[in-house]
Parts: structure tokens; sequence; C-alpha cells
């Protein structure tokens, strides 16, 4: 699922993250759309990718809390 270049703030990708309806998904594209540590944090908090094979989170504001979780 490629949803990069979009702005999906933090509570979208918490959104997002909760979806049961994403449970299966092997990649995810977040690359380029402006979110910082918070919007990862809600995505692995909450996260049901139990067959996430692929994240990319290119061109973000990530710092170490981000890389962390």
């Amino acid at each position: 699922l490629e949803l990069g270049h979009n702005l999906i703030l933090a509570e979208g990708v918490a959104a997002l993250a909760g979806s049961s309806s994403l449970v299966e998904l092997r990649e995810l594209g977040l690359g380029k759309m402006g979110f910082h540590d918070a919007a990862v944090l809600a995505l692995c908090g909450k996260s049901r990718f139990k067959s996430l094979r692929k994240l990319d989170l290119t061109a973000n504001g990530v710092g170490a809390a981000g890389a962390r979780a």
C-alpha cells in the first residue's frame, strides 16, 4: 500500500495502524508525508501489521524515538 506524498498526520497513521482490514499488509509506503516521531510511535504502538515486511519512512522527520519504535 503506497500512501507517500500525502498529508496524513499522526492521528491518521494511528487509525491506519488500528484497522483490522490491513492485517495481511506486507508493504507500507509512508515516505515524504511530513510526519515525525509521534506518527511512527502511533503506528508501532497500535499496529496490527503482523505480516508487514517493508515499511518506507523516507524523507520524514523521524528522530531517535521513532527509529527505536
